[in-house]
């Protein structure tokens, strides 16, 4: 993995990906094993095989649609093909080097893109520490009562309705570039769980649309997969005069809901 950014405060640890947080039973292990493929992978793949046959065009776009029904598993250190030919290495090989932190008036820090970007490209993980349900809720608890900013980020993921995998994520104090990314009501960028040596996945960012050069890169923290309507999440987006203080959304969207997002398991 190639990452050549840092932190904007000295404050905080940097991470190039996930790292095992308290609570977090058996940490993050290496144990999906390789593929056998002998150059590049095809359909034939065992990676593949778990996934929609294909995952990312041979320019390394994420094929709309893939992740939506099949987990995606990319090849790792462990499989045989060579890993210059495999196009089922994206989100592993680290973060786009055009994005840029920077001071967005009353936003604070922000992530901006440097370049134009296409739909299905790669941007980034959203990477901190791997932290257990009750040590997240403990830790947001305690934000919260101190008026501090809350980075946790609850990722679920659903089979035929049920919730299977809930990967809870925190860069509070140690993270990634991805922990500048703003919310967004209309978001640029959409999040998807990618499994490249472990069952615990990377949260990984793609453009769910082409964006400009010098524009505001942003998903949505209460539907960071970018569903929307009836598909949403049961994330609290009203007023609640008994709950915890809100913050005020300000992303500047149409259809902005005015608060921002926020997982009620974890305010309680």
């Amino acid at each position: 993995m190639e990452d050549e950014y840092n932190h904007v405060s000295e404050e905080l640890v940097y991470c190039l990906t996930n790292v095992p947080g308290p609570g977090l039973v058996g940490g993050i292990p290496a144990d999906l094993g390789g593929c056998l493929c002998t150059t590049t992978c095809s359909i034939g793949c065992s990676h593949l095989l778990n996934s929609s046959s294909s995952n990312y065009t041979p320019d390394g776009l994420l094929i709309k649609g893939a992740g939506s029904n099949l987990p995606i598993y990319e090849c790792n250190s462990e499989c045989s093909c060579e890993p210059s030919r495999c196009t089922n290495r994206v989100a592993q090989l680290g973060p786009l080097p055009s994005l840029k932190v920077t001071k967005l008036a009353s936003k604070g820090w922000g992530l901006v893109t440097k370049c134009m970007l296409i739909e299905g490209q790669f941007v980034c993980e959203y990477a901190g520490e791997v932290l257990g349900r009750e040590v997240a809720k403990a830790r947001a608890l305690r934000q919260t009562a101190e008026g501090k900013a809350n980075y946790i980020l609850v990722l679920r993921e659903h089979a035929g309705g049920t919730e299977v995998a809930r990967t809870i994520v925190d860069p509070t104090v140690v993270g990634n570039i991805g922990r500048y990314l703003n919310h967004s009501c209309a978001p640029n960028l959409t999040m998807l769980p990618i499994r490249v040596d472990s069952t615990v996945p990377r949260l990984a960012l793609f453009a769910s649309r082409d964006i400009s050069e010098g524009e505001e890169l942003c998903f949505d923290y209460g539907s960071p997969e970018g569903r929307a309507g009836g598909e949403r999440p049961a994330w609290i987006e009203i007023e609640d005069k008994n709950g915890p203080p809100r913050c005020r959304c300000q992303c500047g969207a149409v259809a902005c809901r005015g608060l921002l997002p926020y997982d009620p398991e974890l305010l309680s």
